[in-house]
């Protein structure tokens, strides 16, 4: 995951579930880590206390490196709608949920944000997400408006985002590989120690040990590791230049293979 908070995390016992999302916003990260924290514990009273002080539920998540939820998505567990409307209102959104939990599908939970779009409230939607936070939370919308142009810096940043989100939902492989395959072409790097520790992850998550139902299969997994492993590691050569292939007519949405293809070397 993209930080941790730490001596004041360990000092108050907040373990390393917290994660730091959001490095561009200039909140207290401690105040938003009490925060959400307090909604993962069901202590609506404390949460309302930290909004009330000017707390920015945007800055941290609770989670895994594998997948991390928003105090409003502890909120709307609990149907607390109410809190719902109050962090929405404080700029907390919804990434993309995880769900495999049948306690996320309640009907109810889904009216409440049915009715909220009908008078213009996207509790998914940030338009102030960088490309990698996109990345992160698989909102291919916002990445397809946002990768043109995208700096080098922002590139390089949505790899890691990136893999972690086709961990999380690699039942669309093809997808995940596609836009992968789409930052590479536009000039993405990742430094040595990321590659290392994505190989070692894709190793613990897809590994001997990981059930069928849970694994993409072999030639997926083949596939990605060698996004990782070579393709991302590659630099422009002088004299050569990175052919960036551009989206396929339909995106990433309507395709049940890639769009997009390989990077390639050609001659300038």
């Amino acid at each position: 995951m993209e930080k941790f908070i730490s001596k004041e995390m360990e000092i108050m016992e907040l373990e390393e579930n917290i994660h730091v999302i959001r490095e561009d916003l200039t909140g207290d990260a401690l105040a938003s880590a009490k925060l959400v924290k307090a909604a993962l514990d069901r202590n609506w009273d404390e949460v309302e206390k930290l909004l009330a002080a000017g707390a920015d539920p945007r800055i941290c998540r609770w989670g895994s490196a594998f997948g991390v939820e928003s105090a409003l998505y502890y909120a709307l567990r609990d149907k607390n709608f109410d809190m719902a409307q109050k962090l929405y209102d404080a700029g907390d959104r919804l990434d993309d949920l995880i769900i495999e939990n049948d306690e996320n599908l309640h009907s109810d939970v889904l009216l409440f944000l049915n009715a909220a779009m009908r008078f213009g409230d996207n509790y998914f939607y940030d338009a102030s997400k960088s490309l990698s936070e996109c990345c992160r939370c698989s909102n291919f919308a916002q990445i397809e408006t946002l990768l043109p142009g995208a700096s080098q810096e922002e590139l390089n940043k949505s790899i890691v985002p990136a893999v972690r989100s086709y961990f999380r939902n690699f039942k669309e492989h093809r997808i995940y590989s596609s836009l992968l395959e789409d930052l590479i072409a536009r000039g993405a790097k990742i430094s040595e120690e990321d590659r290392k520790e994505l190989l070692e992850s894709v190793e613990c998550r897809f590994g001997s040990g990981c059930p069928a139902v849970l694994h993409p299969g072999k030639e997926a997994v083949e596939k990605l590791v060698s996004l990782i492993k070579t393709r991302c590691s590659l630099y422009i050569i002088p004299g050569y230049q990175i052919a960036a292939a551009p989206f396929g007519e339909n995106g990433y949405f309507n395709s049940s293979e890639p769009k997009v293809k390989s990077c390639c070397l050609t001659d300038s």
